[in-house]
């Protein structure tokens, strides 16, 4: 059966290649021409644009986070947590996009460069292309390996799955935007179906092979598990992220990734025209929702079937949780502590998720292996090979996006790749000699691009495969996040509805904004207030955008 797991895997992740590569040929009307390659032919219609942003805003990593956090600490965060991303889509279709479309601007440096200066342009420039290379392109290929790792657990090392993740994106990258969001789109639905299934399979298990007999079941189980919540818990408790935070962080930063963050933006402005990306935004906030409640399925199901799931026990972090056991210890503790210490001497390497729940008393959880255990129990092992190549090609969506996205950032900042924004308005025969005239000179950046896809993506993997040796790196490399985040977003947000703030005064907001997040961060001093890195990313926006609000009052920008 291992063999025919491997065979669909790899089946099934040529046939999208294929698929993708044959549909992007036959629409591309020039495989030299910069607006195929980066912007899609300015042509892409708003489901597609809608499919690929959704994808590239769901990872793996997210879908084991979701249910280890809705089967530890409930439902409450996420639900609120995508709410305030849905308000943030809406607020950015709605408001954002009409002054970025107004603008004409293709890539976030070049609408900062217009709207503050060259030299600003060139500083947000290297900030965004600095993250993607060092911490976000490696980052995906890692987290992203260990994730399959943990819900298939093959008998193989994640550099491996690493060079698979990384080789398979840039070969994407090559072929342009318009290879990447059909691949997203064909991903995309294939990944819809097998979330769909899951709780269909679930309720066909609880009911014995009756749907309906498992769904009478499956709302008894869970209206009886809510019956005890007041309003109060459901309203109040978010889990571990502070209210505050979720109100004003999360909310600025979204709003920035749905409107300001450079994967999105190329995306809206690959389309035909400002109604088509708003149309994607909008109905994809819609499908947000949806989409936010199914992923979070499997652990509603998974709460309902403990004894029916297993899940992989490392027994060197149950023995260390046994001799952390001190002090006062109750009745609960010290029969968790006994059912431990049996599970050791047994020598067992999987117990069922019921078992585990046991456990919790030593402060060990298994929540993060919720998703990979309802998958094991619902689908037949002939299947696994596929569900395998969906959640794949999951990680190399994100992969292959901020690769061609960084290429974009680089060249353009390099030569002009906006060469025919309006190209299809401009029918005259000087126009058309003109443009002629520059072909060769414009299809050299399409050349360099492939190039630079190459590099990056081997500079990458090698980087993943680096940090997959020294873990400690980790936690530093997803703080640093916010030093490119942060600044990039005051600039960006203000100048969208500011336009007096002066380019020297955004200069200052960039280092005051970085300065402090970095201090906060890595420096703390304030060793009595415990702060999310939600609250210190808007402390840090908050002074940022008032220093240049300051400088739009006191030294506003004449034009």
């Amino acid at each position: 059966m291992t063999g025919f797991i491997v065979i669909s895997f790899i089946g099934l992740s040529i046939l999208v290649a294929v698929l993708s590569s044959q549909f992007a040929s036959e629409q591309e009307e020039s495989p030299h021409s910069n607006n195929d390659y980066y912007w899609g032919g300015l042509k892409l219609s708003w489901p597609i644009i809608m499919i690929s942003l959704l994808v590239n805003h769901t990872t793996i990593q997210q879908l084991v986070m979701y249910n280890q956090q809705s089967f530890d600490l409930g439902y409450q965060s996420i639900v609120f947590m995508e709410l305030i991303t849905v308000v943030a889509m809406i607020v950015s279709a709605l408001f954002i996009l009409p002054k970025l479309i107004e603008a004409n601007a293709k890539t976030i440096p070049e609408f900062i460069g217009a709207r503050y200066d060259k030299s600003t342009q060139h500083i947000s420039a290297f900030l965004l292309v600095s993250a993607y290379i060092f911490v976000l392109l490696p980052l995906s290929l890692l987290m992203g390996s260990w994730a399959l790792q943990g819900i298939f657990e093959p008998r193989l090392s994640s550099e491996y799955i690493v060079i698979g993740l990384g080789l398979s994106g840039g070969w994407y990258a090559f072929g342009g935007l318009r290879r990447l969001v059909i691949s997203d789109g064909i991903y995309g639905s294939a990944f819809l179906i097998m979330t769909l299934l899951i709780p269909m399979l679930a309720l066909f298990a609880l009911g014995d092979g009756s749907l309906l007999v498992g769904l009478q079941l499956s709302l008894g189980i869970q209206s009886e598990s809510f019956s005890g919540l007041t309003t109060n818990q459901w309203m109040l408790d978010t889990g571990f992220i502070p209210w505050d935070a979720l109100l004003t962080g999360m909310f600025v930063l979204q709003l920035f990734l749905w409107s300001g963050e450079q994967v999105t933006l190329q995306r809206l402005m690959s389309s035909n025209g400002l109604a088509t990306s708003q149309k994607a935004m909008l109905i994809g906030a819609l499908s947000k929702i949806i989409l936010s409640f199914l992923i979070c399925l499997p652990a509603f199901f998974a709460i309902q079937m403990l004894g029916e799931l297993s899940v992989t026990l490392y027994p060197e972090q149950l023995q260390q949780a046994v001799q952390n056991l001190s002090g006062h210890q109750n009745l609960v503790s010290i029969e968790a502590r006994d059912l431990a210490e049996q599970i050791i001497q047994s020598g067992a390497t999987r117990i069922s998720l019921e078992t585990a729940e046991a456990l919790k008393p030593l402060g060990v959880s298994f929540g993060d292996q919720v998703y990979a255990a309802l998958i094991r129990r619902l689908f037949p092992d002939w299947s696994i090979g596929m569900i395998a190549a969906v959640l794949f090609g999951l990680v190399i969506s994100t992969f292959k996006s901020i690769v061609h996205s960084t290429v974009t950032l680089i060249l353009g900042e390099l030569t002009d790749l906006n060469e025919s924004s309006h190209n299809h308005l401009n029918t005259d025969q000087v126009t058309q000699v003109r443009l002629n005239a520059s072909y060769i000179q414009k299809s050299k950046a399409v050349v360099l691009g492939k190039v630079l896809v190459a590099l990056l993506t081997g500079f990458a993997i090698f980087l993943a495969r680096y940090l997959g040796h020294s873990p400690s790196l980790l936690p530093y490399l997803q703080k640093v996040n916010g030093l490119w985040s942060v600044p990039l977003g005051i600039i960006f947000l203000v100048g969208l509805f500011n336009q007096k703030a002066p380019a020297s005064f955004a200069k200052l907001a960039i280092l005051i904004s970085c300065g402090l997040y970095s201090f906060l961060s890595f420096y703390p001093i304030v060793y009595f207030i415990e702060l999310h890195w939600l609250q210190i990313y808007m402390v840090s926006f908050a002074l940022g955008v008032s220093c240049l609000l300051l400088g739009a009052y006191f030294k506003p920008k004449t034009r």
